[in-house]
């Protein structure tokens, strides 16, 4: 089957399909405001939402979306701002996610050898990120 050739109109209604309600313009916030204001009746807007081109686009629109750095960051900023006017809920998903940034400590777990038994080349390995068991092999 071959791929859907977008319209200008389509692509647009896409991208305003695609906005939360509360950060569409004022002037076009329903699917009768923009087929008015786009000259395309409701009905043909209707139509492209319920196709299947239309929906995988939308589907992988939002994804990208949603998962957006900016996105993420102004939740982030939130609950930052939240935690500080005493909301502890807010407080606490802030300190689990800040808590998930930070690096891991690795521990170094060797059996049956101490340390000063092993070679140069096996301690290399160990620091390297080889397993223990890989080193000492």
């Amino acid at each position: 089957m071959a791929e859907h050739e977008w319209t200008t109109e389509q692509t647009a209604f896409l991208d305003w399909y695609a906005q939360p309600r509360a950060s569409r313009d004022e002037w076009m916030k329903t699917q009768v405001d923009f087929g008015t204001q786009n000259a395309v009746p409701v009905a043909t807007l209707q139509y492209w939402r319920r196709q299947k081109w239309f929906k995988s686009a939308l589907s992988g629109y939002l994804d990208e979306l949603n998962v957006s750095p900016e996105r993420i960051q102004e939740v982030v900023d939130a609950m930052f701002e939240a935690a500080k006017e005493g909301d502890t809920k807010a407080a606490s998903l802030y300190l689990q996610y800040v808590d998930r940034l930070k690096p891991r400590e690795t521990k170094i777990i060797i059996e049956d050898k101490r340390v000063e038994e092993l070679s140069e080349g096996q301690l290399l390995a160990i620091v390297s990120g080889e397993s223990a068991a890989e080193a000492l092999a």
